[in-house]
């Protein structure tokens, strides 16, 4: 990789240097984006993709084109599934819940605004009826002016108000957009003017694997693997990232469903998530191997523990840090004791 990335390296800076063919500044892009997506940089990836799609198709090289087209769709497929969490369907139901909670929370502060109005405005007629009827016209006019106040501080305040909730209603649907992105980006790449030009299999198939990374689906993910094999599987590059993606989505739904539980068996996780025993046991054995899950296989029982996370041990960099102070210290006195002996 490190060799791979000088030559590209290399290779843009030669290209810039002088006059290369458009086709040949697309391969660049193309092997540019390859190398940013081994290395799980995919908005980079996107970026070489995209150029050199638009090169290819400028030059009308309809393959390679939609090649680069699958290839930009993938990085926004793998962006939406890298999303830290693993699990954001909670928070987008959470924030849909808020964007709706919005409305109902205006409509009550106007309500409690309009009889707020009929509050002071009843109050203001009697205590006109009143200073009328005793003649007392400076309280009247002292009257007339503290409702007036009363008034305008409720008209402030609800004011202030709306306008946070409108700031709130702003944040929140940024908020959605970007955890909605990504993979829910990819229809409006297809249906772009230059996307439009390649609709066919390839392009379906990348509709179908965005939808079935949407919903989180392993079943669905399957059946677009088997549905499209020329498409996905036999692109070496797309068969790599998209088992990658597969693993990803198996992790997140393993997390998903082991979440309610300190113990179950391994039988039921499989029979939850519609897959082989031996393949869910090996996925989990891999998962607390990697430290992405606290727990245990009991293999006697069939069964699975597990535990909550330890907190974080600090001794070690608490170890650290005092070494090297007592480092710096050493060299300190070594530097002040060379030159009293000097003197």
């Amino acid at each position: 990789m490190p060799k791979s990335r000088a030559a590209l390296t290399s290779a843009r800076t030669a290209a810039n240097a002088i006059y290369v063919p458009v086709q040949l500044q697309a391969e660049i892009d193309c092997q540019s984006g390859i190398l940013a997506a081994e290395e799980k940089d995919y908005k980079t990836a996107f970026s070489y993709f995209f150029e050199g799609f638009e090169q290819y198709s400028s030059l009308s090289d309809t393959p390679h084109a939609v090649q680069l087209l699958k290839y930009m769709l993938l990085t926004k497929v793998n962006l939406w599934a890298a999303r830290p969490g693993g699990r954001p369907g909670r928070q987008v139901m959470l924030l849909t819940v808020l964007l709706l909670a919005v409305p109902l929370l205006t409509a009550l502060l106007l309500t409690v605004l309009l009889l707020s109005v009929l509050l002071v405005t009843v109050l203001l007629l009697v205590t006109v009826l009143l200073v009328v009827a005793v003649l007392l016209t400076v309280l009247l006019v002292v009257a007339v002016l503290l409702l007036l106040t009363v008034l305008l501080l409720l008209t402030v305040l609800l004011l202030t108000v709306l306008l946070l909730l409108t700031v709130l209603t702003v944040l929140l649907a940024v908020v959605l957009k970007v955890m909605m992105g990504d993979a829910g980006d990819v229809p409006g790449i297809i249906s772009s003017k230059s996307g439009l030009k390649y609709l066919g299999r390839s392009v379906d198939a990348m509709k179908a694997v965005a939808r079935a990374s949407q919903d989180r689906s392993i079943s669905a993910f399957q059946e677009v693997l088997a549905q499209y094999p020329k498409e996905l599987v036999e692109d070496p590059l797309m068969n790599a990232h998209l088992s990658s993606l597969y693993s990803t989505l198996l992790e997140q739904n393993l997390l998903r469903l082991i979440e309610p539980f300190s113990r179950v068996e391994l039988a039921h996780v499989a029979h939850l998530i519609a897959l082989p025993l031996d393949k869910v046991e090996m996925k989990l054995s891999q998962m607390i191997l990697d430290k992405k899950l606290c727990g245990t296989l009991d293999q006697g029982a069939g069964c699975l523990e597990v535990f909550d996370p330890p907190p974080p041990d600090n001794v070690y960099p608490t170890a650290l840090g005092i070494v090297e102070s007592m480092g710096r210290v050493v060299d300190t006195l070594f530097t002040r004791s060379q030159k009293i002996v000097a003197v």
